[in-house]
């Protein structure tokens, strides 16, 4: 039943959290993406493994490994980079979000700086953790799947909050899926998701200080 339950998660994720702020949609903007992410972040990001692995099973997740990045390591680290360069370059489907945070940019960094924690840290638990533990070294269900639905579950809060457009949704979709691939394959080549963990934080960082520059 676990299992099922993970395979059916990459479905429910984007609908969920859509349906959670498209109905908020009416209210203040903070109080949508509060209730949208929450839902993501304390349900599906650390609830649902929790009860999907358990918590010791969670816990070796984030173990430290012999070869952190595979062997030979250098395709490794290149790999974990990827993410976070593109972050930088690449953000135009978030590029109307600039205008939800602060102006200072300073205050801008301050609040987008703790979230980039718990949004890597969590969005990990899920997307990789889970997978590679109930699914080691299965290609498809702990490799491919999760990556797209990791792409996939971008589109619940961008249909929910912009309007509709092809070209930012594809980036998006796009964009999330190639992460995931490179995220999941350390993950199943390393069995740990720490530094996964460390490479999506600072992909969050890095998206934030692009915005903050314009």
């Amino acid at each position: 039943m676990k299992k099922a339950a993970l395979i059916l998660a990459p479905l429910f994720v984007p609908l969920s959290v859509y349906l959670v702020m498209n109905w908020t949609s009416e209210t203040h903007h903070m109080i949508s993406f509060g209730l949208g992410y929450g839902l993501y972040w304390f349900f599906w990001c650390l609830a649902f493994p929790k009860w999907v692995m358990g918590w010791s099973s969670l816990k070796k997740t984030l173990a430290k490994v012999s070869d952190p990045f595979g062997k030979p390591a250098f395709p490794g680290i290149i790999i974990l980079a990827i993410p976070i360069i593109l972050s930088f370059v690449f953000t135009e489907p978030f590029e109307g979000e600039r205008a939800l945070w602060p102006e200072s940019t300073s205050l801008m960094m301050l609040m987008a700086i703790p979230m980039s924690l718990w949004n890597g840290l969590l969005e990990e638990i899920l997307w990789r953790g889970a997978f590679i533990r109930v699914f080691p070294k299965k290609m498809f269900w702990g490799l491919i799947y999760p990556a797209v639905g990791f792409g996939a579950w971008h589109l619940g809060p961008f249909l929910a909050t912009e309007t509709w457009d092809l070209t930012q949704a594809s980036i998006l979709l796009g964009g999330g899926t190639l992460f995931g691939f490179c995220w999941n394959y350390i993950a199943m080549k390393t069995g740990s998701i720490r530094y996964t963990v460390f490479s999506h934080i600072l992909s969050n960082v890095a998206l934030f200080t692009a915005l903050s520059m314009f």
